[in-house]
C-alpha cells in the first residue's frame, strides 16, 4: 500500500514539474522569438545601430592602441618601409663552417635576436647584432638566417629546424 502511495506522489510531482516547465517555456519563447516588423526600413535601422555599436566598441580601445605597448606596426606603410629588399643578396653567401646551430630568430622593428647554440661549448645564448660567437660577429639577423662576419668575410648561418611557416620567427 505504501509503495502505491509513493508511486502516486512521485507521478504527481513529476507531472507538476512538467507543467511548470511548459508554462515557463511558453512565456519565455514569446519574449525571445517574437518577430517585430521586419520591413526594409527597420532592417536598415538595425544595421545602422549595429555599426554604431561596433564603432563605439572600437573607440574604447583607442587609448590602448595609441599607447602601443608592444611596439606593433599599426600601418601597412610602416611594414613596407622596414622590409629589406636586399634579402636576396644573402642567398649567394657561403654557409658557415663554424660549429654553430641556429635555433631561431626574433625579428622586429626595434630589436632583433637570434638563439644560437655553440656546439663546442654546448651553450645556447641569445645574440644581437654586434655580438661575438666563436670569433664571428653577428652582422645581421633575418628570419631563420643570421649573417656572420668572420675573417673579414660574410657567412650565412641558417636554421636546421624545419617547421611549419611562421612558427620560428616572431614579427
Amino acid at each position: 500500500m505504501k509503495a502505491i502511495l509513493y508511486s502516486i506522489n512521485a507521478l504527481l510531482l513529476i507531472s507538476i514539474a512538467y507543467m511548470c516547465v511548459q508554462i515557463f517555456y511558453k512565456h519565455f519563447e514569446k519574449g525571445i522569438f517574437q518577430v517585430d516588423d521586419m520591413t526594409p526600413t527597420n532592417i536598415q535601422q538595425i544595421k545602422k545601430t549595429e555599426s554604431t555599436e561596433k564603432d563605439a566598441f572600437k573607440n574604447q580601445y583607442k587609448k590602448i592602441i595609441n599607447r602601443n605597448l608592444f611596439n606593433v606596426l599599426l600601418e601597412k606603410k610602416e611594414i613596407q618601409k622596414n622590409q629589406n629588399p636586399i634579402k636576396d643578396s644573402f642567398k649567394n653567401l657561403k654557409s658557415t663552417d663554424l660549429d654553430l646551430t641556429l635555433w631561431g630568430t626574433v625579428t622586429g622593428t626595434i630589436k632583433t635576436y637570434a638563439v644560437i647554440e655553440d656546439r663546442k661549448n654546448k651553450l645556447q645564448a641569445l645574440y644581437q647584432i654586434g655580438d661575438k660567437v666563436q670569433g664571428a660577429i653577428v652582422k645581421r639577423i633575418l628570419r631563420d638566417k643570421v649573417i656572420l662576419t668572420y675573417d673579414h668575410q660574410d657567412y650565412i648561418l641558417e636554421s636546421d629546424i624545419k617547421l611549419a611557416p611562421d612558427t620560428l620567427s616572431v614579427t
